[in-house]
């Protein structure tokens, strides 16, 4: 759990801060109003897809249980820590009020 846990930190932390930066300078670009599927870029939808396609995998494929739940939960950490990175930089934007 630990060792999960750690893995999806560094993952949203290196990983997810660059593509936060480049979405949100991508949507701080556009001009208003935005449409959903203007916030992302092709190829991001097309990753979100994938990624998609590939948890529905997870459910299909016999993977022991244990396996599956360190995936899980290095997975979910990255994307909370995600989360977090989008709204402090929604904050210093002035765009999300506290």
């Amino acid at each position: 759990l630990f060792l999960s846990l750690l893995l999806g930190f560094m993952k949203g932390r290196f990983v997810l801060a660059k593509a936060v930066n480049r979405v949100v300078a991508r949507i701080h670009s556009l001009t208003l109003p935005i449409r959903f599927s203007q916030v992302y870029s092709r190829s991001y939808w097309i990753l979100i897809g994938f990624m998609v396609l590939l948890g529905i995998s997870f459910r299909l494929l016999s993977i022991p249980i244990d396996l599956r739940g360190g995936i899980d939960v290095a997975i979910g950490s990255s994307l909370v820590n995600g989360a977090f990175l989008y709204f402090r930089a929604a904050r210093v934007l002035g765009v999300a009020k506290p």
